[in-house]
Formats: C-alpha cells, sequence, structure tokens
C-alpha cells in the first residue's frame, strides 16, 4: 500500500511542505507536515501535488505536477513528460500511460523539475 501524502506551497519560490491535507470552509487547502502535531501551512490549491508512491532511478519522490525524463528503448530516444493524476481509473499517469513501476525499478525514470517552476521543460519537447 502506497504512502499516501501531499506537497505544497503558497507562490513559487517559496520552499515545499510536505504531509498530509486539510481544506477549510472558503476552500483554502493547507499541508500538515508530518511529525507536526499542531502546525499547519496554508498553500495555494493550484501548487499542490500527491505523492505517486513511486521514487526515482535516483531515489527522489514522483508527486503529480512532476516533469519525468525517461528512456524509450523501442525508439531509441528520450521523452519527457508530466506526471498526472487521472480520477475515472484512479491512476497516476505519464504521457497517456501508466506509470510503472517496473519502468522505475530498472532506472528509466528521472525527475527534472514540476510544471509550476520549471514548465520550460515540456514547452522544449513539443
Amino acid at each position: 500500500m502506497r504512502e499516501i501524502k501531499f506537497r505544497g506551497c503558497f507562490k513559487i519560490g517559496d520552499s515545499w511542505e510536505y504531509g498530509g491535507i486539510r481544506y477549510g470552509d472558503m476552500g483554502q487547502a493547507y499541508i500538515l507536515p508530518h511529525g507536526a502535531t499542531s502546525r499547519v501551512v496554508l498553500v495555494n490549491r493550484s501548487y499542490v501535488g500527491q505523492y505517486t508512491g513511486l521514487k526515482d532511478k535516483n531515489n527522489v519522490e514522483i508527486y503529480s505536477g512532476d516533469i519525468l525524463k525517461y528512456w524509450l528503448p523501442t525508439l531509441k530516444r528520450e521523452e519527457v513528460g508530466e506526471v498526472k493524476w487521472r480520477d475515472d481509473i484512479a491512476c497516476f499517469l505519464l504521457n497517456g500511460n501508466w506509470m510503472e513501476y517496473d519502468w522505475i525499478k530498472i532506472g528509466k525514470l528521472e525527475v527534472i523539475g514540476n510544471i509550476y517552476e520549471n514548465p520550460e521543460l515540456l514547452k522544449e519537447i513539443k
């Protein structure tokens, strides 16, 4: 079973907070940092990402909103894509494909940024 946690920040340039998530009566989003008993951090809902339960080849946790670089052996080229959550089938996707543990296990995925701080990484490949 994967660990359920989130990351978020208030504005780009702020440090990311990691932990549980709660929503206020007015739709505000708060990260409850792991290990903190009473501390909550207001974050921008637009900058919240959920942990996939997977880590890349460098042991970096992969969150929705991350940008990953990976090698496609059949096409003999590198690709870059955004990790997204798909509600209707309850899975995380990378360029429309299920994120599979085997890719990570054989060292194929690498987090190179995220859509909030590094959107240019996706534009370069379009």
